[in-house]
């Protein structure tokens, strides 16, 4: 009876140890590419402030740490401030990005280059991100927590 049980208990919990450990080389690569590729989605969303559709790609518990700050967004709050911005984006996009994956969830820290319109003056800026990204049950890749902020000019 025990030897049954402890194959019953291993067979339970194999799936578990297999989804901790990291991700094979060409696997990595092709989850890396994926991720890359949905970030960029993201971020031409933002620029359209489609956030219907930027919904559909954070975790229902998603969170975004405001930089300079002790404030922590939720999903409608981080929806609902992209869709409230003033300033017009005349230019976003992923200008490099480092993405680290582990099984079902991946961090990404990247580098984002901005161009917007603010009270009719054109401002550029870079900004660093830090994107925890997860997997779910139906295999798409969404973002669960970001932290963003400024990178100064100064700064590589």
């Amino acid at each position: 009876m025990i030897p049954v049980l402890g194959l019953a208990v291993l067979f339970l919990l194999a799936p578990l140890a297999l989804a901790a450990q990291p991700t094979s080389g060409s696997s990595r690569e092709a989850t890396r590419a994926e991720i890359t590729a949905l970030y960029e989605r993201m971020l031409s969303l933002v620029r359209a402030r489609d956030t219907a559709a930027l919904k559909r790609l954070m975790v229902s518990d998603y969170m975004f740490t405001v930089s300079g700050s002790d404030v922590v967004l939720n999903r409608s709050e981080r929806l609902a401030g992209i869709a409230a911005d003033p300033d017009s984006i005349a230019m976003l996009f992923l200008d490099r990005c480092n993405i680290n994956v582990f099984g079902t969830a991946a961090i990404s820290a990247c580098r984002v280059k901005e161009r917007t319109v603010t009270s009719g003056r054109l401002l550029d800026r870079t900004i660093r991100t830090t994107i925890t990204w997860v997997r779910g049950a139906d295999r798409q890749w969404r973002t669960a927590a970001t932290h963003a902020s400024d990178v100064k000019p100064d700064q590589p």
